[in-house]
């Protein structure tokens, strides 16, 4: 997105075969837009692709 750097995600899908520290991931997806009167401290991320990448 042009407006602003993305930082800190929230994935609102992510399966829990991925939800390990540390691991290194190839993905693609949806940033959810967010409004200046809201409250998030992480852009909401809508995962479309998500792989593991072999170390």
């Amino acid at each position: 997105m042009e407006t602003r750097p993305l930082g800190l995600f929230a994935p609102c899908n992510l399966s829990e075969e991925f939800q390990e520290e540390g691991i290194q991931v190839l993905y693609s997806g949806y940033v959810y837009e967010s409004f200046a009167t809201e409250n998030i401290c992480a852009d909401f991320f809508e995962i479309t692709e998500i792989s593991l990448i072999d170390p």
